[in-house]
């Protein structure tokens, strides 16, 4: 899969598990760290539209060599499946409260019981997103020398 790919199916896959954590908080309460989740899966959503811009520019101009990107493209594939995990973690509490009230606290119980693969999960995910913030920085600081590099040469004389 390329790397515009992955990037555009993590960015809807960190939707699902915003959507799913926004869904749990509201049948468990405004709990801390299911906001923290929720908090998290955005801030990774924002990084993943700042690595779509960035492929897309390779793609249109191809200014950057596919060893360039690779190294992205395997965190990309890394954060999509914790993302994967972590929304069938959430699906999974949630399921729990699908009617009533004795449903919602087998979905608490459940939460209580995922809570801390949750916050594994989580502070994996915001070590991808710093290597992933690093990476695409140091893309986009390759391209633009590329950039000045290749004006150079137009305006040295033949």
């Amino acid at each position: 899969m390329d790397p515009l790919s992955i990037t555009v199916s993590t960015i809807a896959l960190a939707e699902v598990v915003i959507k799913g954590a926004n869904t749990l908080q509201e049948l468990l309460g405004a709990r801390e760290n299911i906001q923290s989740l929720i908090d998290e899966a955005y801030q990774l959503e924002r990084v993943f539209e700042d690595a779509q811009v960035v492929l897309l520019e390779r793609k249109k101009h191809d200014q950057l060599p596919q060893n360039a990107i690779d190294p992205g493209t395997v965190i990309l594939s890394q954060v999509q499946e914790q993302l994967q995990e972590l929304s069938n973690l959430l699906n999974g509490c949630i399921k729990q409260a699908a009617n009533g009230e004795h449903k919602m606290k087998l979905s608490y119980i459940a939460w209580l019981q995922s809570r801390k693969k949750a916050k594994n999960l989580q502070q994996d995910l915001m070590d991808a997103r710093l290597a992933l913030s690093t990476f695409w920085g140091a893309v986009q600081v390759l391209v633009r020398n590329s950039y000045t590099t290749y004006q150079r040469i137009l305006k040295q004389p033949p």
